[in-house]
């Protein structure tokens, strides 16, 4: 008889410490409730700064086997995202200049139901080839109210380069001293919200001058005359010559460098005025777009 209590008095607290557990272990991926009305927001600025080369890889790694990575969308009701987690700003899409800098707003209200579980939004950048280019950490959420983010992406041309890229915001699961959950990339209910924006290359602003150059034409008598009439200033990438246009007598006078734009005016050159059309062209680099331009260029042997 004492036997048969023993067992049943190890079975209660065996169920006892089983469903203690379920629920501890459940608690942190619970939600809350969020309340109606529009309630008073929080306001925090989003800051842009580096983070270690350790942590870095920590969250590539975590990003690599959380399912939002391939499973979010904007404005998807089946993430369930905006209870949580609103993104006013950029809107999808949205195109920058390279070296320019992406303005974001966002909105989050605090997540988890656990009291010891806080929310950390994340933001995540990764290129077309799904690499992890940029990752910008927030301060935590307030608890039981909007927490208003806004702040500046610098869009730094050693970091991107002209193409589309997806920008990704988490509700990221953490503790009171801002640290992550150690297994938060196996969550599958983190409010996450993902779009595209394109950068484009810039436009250079390229100028080109070409000016009238007079030579005596006993200056030709012995040796052809070197001559620089083009000037170009602000190119960006490799600047290359060619002769476009002219008439057949200019272009047998005047033969241009296309690498220097070098003019060498012909030995013995007859007076009068000979004009060639020359295409400047700037290559550009991985910051600009190729320019072109077509200019006259006189020179008068008198």
């Amino acid at each position: 008889m004492k036997r048969s209590w023993l067992i049943y008095l190890i079975v209660i607290l065996m169920t006892m410490l089983f469903t203690t557990v379920v629920s501890f272990a459940g608690s942190s991926y619970d939600k809350k409730t969020v309340p109606g009305g529009n309630a008073p927001a929080a306001e925090k600025t989003l800051i842009d700064q580096n983070i270690s080369a350790d942590k870095l890889d920590q969250i590539r790694e975590s990003l690599k086997g959380h399912p939002s990575v391939s499973t979010a969308s904007y404005d998807d009701p089946e993430m369930d995202d905006e209870d949580f987690l609103e993104l006013y700003y950029p809107e999808p899409w949205s195109s920058y200049y390279l070296g320019s800098t992406m303005d974001v707003e966002f909105s989050v209200y605090d997540t988890w139901a656990d009291n010891d579980i806080y929310t950390r939004p994340l933001l995540a950048i990764f290129d077309s080839g799904d690499n992890l280019v940029h990752v910008v950490e927030s301060d935590i959420a307030d608890v039981d109210c909007w927490t208003d983010y806004s702040g500046s992406i610098s869009l730094y041309p050693w970091r991107y380069h002209a193409g589309t890229y997806e920008m990704m915001i988490l509700n990221v699961p953490c503790y009171i001293s801002g640290t992550y959950v150690e297994d938060w990339a196996d969550w599958e209910d983190i409010p996450t919200v993902l779009i595209n924006f394109t950068i484009l290359k810039k436009n250079q602003q390229v100028v080109v001058s070409a000016k009238t150059t007079k030579i005596k034409a006993s200056k030709l008598k012995k040796k052809a005359k070197a001559i620089y009439p083009i000037a170009v200033s602000n190119a960006q990438g490799t600047v290359t010559y060619q002769v476009v246009g002219g008439k057949a007598k200019a272009k047998k006078t005047l033969k241009l460098n296309p690498w220097t734009g070098k003019i060498s005016v012909k030995k013995k050159a007859k007076k009068g005025k000979y004009t060639i059309s020359v295409m400047v062209t700037s290559a550009g680099n991985a910051e600009y777009n190729p320019w072109s331009t077509i200019v006259n260029v006189p020179v008068r042997v008198k």
